[in-house]
C-alpha cells in the first residue's frame, strides 16, 4: 500500500505538468514545455512528490480550478465557473490549507464588481465545506478546525524559512515584483478582467499566506511549493506575451531559468562536502 500511494502521488506530477501547459498558453512550444517542467517538477521540490502526502493532489486541483476560472474569464461560459467552484472544493478536501485559488477568485470577483457571482461562488463553496464538516462528525471537525490551535507561531521561524526557500527559488520574488507592477497598472487602467491580473492576485495571496503560516511550528519547505508553481506560470505567461520584443522575452526567460540554477549552486557544494 505505501508503494502504491507513492506511485499515485508521484504520477500526479504528470497531471500537474499537463495543467501547467494549458495555464501558460501561447504558441511557443519551447516556453510551454520549459514552464511545464519547471513548475511541476522544480528541483527544489526534492522528494515531496514521492511522499504519500496530499500537497500535490491539492495543488493539482487548485491549478485546475485556476485554469477553469481563466477559461470562464475568456469564454464567459458558466460551466467553467461552476467547474472552478467544484475544483476549489476538491482542493480544500485534499488539504484544508489549500484555499488560495478560492480566495483569489473571490478577490477578483470583488475587484471586478461582480457581486452576484461572488455571492454564488463564496456561498456555494461555504455550503459544500459546511456539509462536509457536518457529515464528517465530531472527530473530523476537531481534526480540521481545532487540531492546530496548540501550534506556536514565530517571526524568526517564518523569516528563516523565507530566506531558505527564496534563496533557492529566486523566481518567486521576481514574479512578485512583476505581479505587483501588473496589479497596479491593471487597477489604474481598469483592465482587471485579464487572466494575468487574476494570476498576479493568486501569486500575491499565495506568498502572503505562506509567509504567515511559515511561522507555525512544523512548517517546512513544502509550504513554498504553491507560490513557486504560480510564480513560474505567471512569469512564463509574461514571456509568451513579450515574444514581440526579443530582448524583453530573453530577460524574462533568464529570470525563469535563474531558479533551478540558484538551487543547483546552493545544493551541489553541500552534497560534495557531505560525500567527502
Amino acid at each position: 500500500l505505501p508503494t502504491i500511494s507513492r506511485l499515485l502521488s508521484s504520477s500526479i506530477i504528470l497531471v500537474l505538468g499537463f495543467i501547467a501547459w494549458h495555464l501558460v498558453g501561447g504558441l511557443n512550444r519551447f516556453i510551454r514545455i520549459t514552464a511545464s517542467i519547471l513548475s511541476a517538477a522544480h528541483p527544489y521540490y526534492l522528494f515531496w512528490p514521492f511522499y504519500a502526502r496530499p500537497d500535490f493532489m491539492a495543488l493539482t486541483f487548485e491549478s485546475a480550478a485556476a485554469f477553469f476560472y481563466i477559461s470562464f474569464m475568456s469564454l464567459q461560459r458558466r460551466a467553467y465557473f461552476y467547474g472552478a467552484l467544484i475544483l476549489s472544493y476538491c482542493a480544500w478536501s485534499a488539504k484544508h490549507s489549500f484555499i488560495l485559488v478560492a480566495l483569489a477568485i473571490c478577490l477578483h470577483l470583488l475587484v471586478s464588481r461582480k457581486i452576484r457571482l461572488l455571492i454564488i461562488f463564496a456561498g456555494g463553496l461555504s455550503l459544500l465545506v459546511a456539509a462536509t464538516l457536518v457529515i464528517g462528525g465530531e472527530h473530523y471537525r476537531q481534526a480540521i478546525l481545532f487540531s492546530q490551535l496548540s501550534s506556536t507561531m514565530g517571526l524568526q521561524r517564518s523569516l528563516v524559512l523565507l530566506v531558505r526557500c527564496v534563496s533557492r527559488m529566486p523566481h518567486i520574488i521576481m514574479g512578485l515584483a512583476m505581479a505587483t507592477a501588473l496589479v497596479g497598472y491593471a487597477i489604474k487602467s481598469r483592465k482587471v478582467d485579464e487572466p494575468d491580473f487574476f494570476l498576479a492576485l493568486l501569486l500575491g495571496l499565495s506568498f502572503g499566506l505562506v509567509l504567515v503560516s511559515g511561522g507555525k511550528s512544523g512548517a517546512d519547505t513544502n509550504y513554498y511549493i504553491p507560490p513557486a508553481f504560480y510564480a513560474c506560470i505567471f512569469i512564463s505567461r509574461r514571456v509568451a506575451a513579450s515574444l514581440h520584443s526579443r530582448p524583453l522575452a530573453a530577460a524574462l526567460f533568464a529570470v525563469l531559468m535563474a531558479s533551478p540554477l540558484a538551487y543547483a549552486w546552493s545544493t551541489w557544494p553541500g552534497i560534495y562536502r557531505t560525500r567527502s
